[in-house]
């Protein structure tokens, strides 16, 4: 990300139609220029809204054209066994045995399709204030202990610390003054690829990241001035009051872009 004076909260805001006039002109006059920056934050804040908009992706056209082709193949295939194979019941069959050909392919798809299914986070612990909220809340609401966290939520340790338990299985242990969003909780059906996207804006946070399950599936952090990608590790993300952003790396790896410290 670039490192200038439009925030990622006023891109978020300015695409919701939720910035002041002043700010939206400034905003949009910058956009103008052509900050490559901006665009890239832009290009990613735009294919989220996208995949929120449906629980359910619908297939791509191309994967519904190759299921029809080869239920096209398989009833050419039944036609020329007619003479041998059950006459009478194979026209009654071949419906059936299309639709389960569908059928299969939009269960794969879902299975494979990592933005499919919105998912939930729980915070686990929580010692001292934890607060967190959300598009449907006017401000910062109390977060007690086994309350459930959506996608779009954000959260923030006021004093002690708090742990918050991800669909995954990924552990987030927040430090005193830690705040961020989780912006993308999406999944295909159990057990398939799926994306998680946290937004970490202050403190400090732990990340305790299980393997990722496929190739598909990804994992990622952002804060003012990097994007850290993992693959399934334990690190440590602080942001400073001048949004400087520290990477500690304490188990596997990861794959860091932006102006960071490690």
């Amino acid at each position: 990300m670039s490192r200038h004076s439009v925030s990622w909260e006023n891109l978020i805001d300015w695409l919701d139609g939720r910035l002041e006039p002043q700010t939206a002109q400034e905003l949009e006059e910058h956009l103008a220029t052509g900050c490559p920056g901006c665009q890239a934050d832009m290009a990613w804040l735009r294919r989220f809204e996208v995949a929120t908009r449906a629980e359910v992706a619908e297939p791509p056209g191309e994967l519904v054209v190759q299921a029809k082709a080869s239920y096209r193949a398989g009833r050419a295939q039944l036609g020329r066994a007619r003479r041998w194979l059950w006459p009478s019941r194979l026209p009654r069959l071949a419906p059936a045995l299309g639709a389960l050909l569908l059928l299969a392919v939009a269960v794969a798809y879902l299975f494979w399709t990592p933005a499919a299914f919105a998912r939930q986070a729980v915070l686990t612990v929580a010692e001292g204030t934890v607060e967190a909220a959300s598009s449907a809340t006017a401000g910062w609401e109390a977060l007690a202990p086994k309350g459930q966290l959506h996608e779009g939520d954000r959260v923030r340790v006021v004093d002690g610390g708090a742990i918050v338990a991800l669909f995954d299985g990924s552990r987030l242990e927040l430090q005193p003054g830690a705040e961020l969003a989780l912006a993308s909780l999406r999944s295909g059906l159990p057990g398939g690829a799926y994306r998680v996207a946290v937004y970490q804006t202050a403190g400090t946070v732990r990340y305790d990241v299980p393997a990722l399950r496929s190739a598909r599936s990804t994992f990622r952090v952002q804060s003012p001035t990097a994007l850290i990608s993992v693959e399934g590790t334990t690190f440590v993300v602080a942001v400073d009051s001048a949004l400087q952003t520290r990477v500690t790396v304490l188990a596997g790896g990861v794959s860091a872009a932006g102006a960071i410290d490690r």
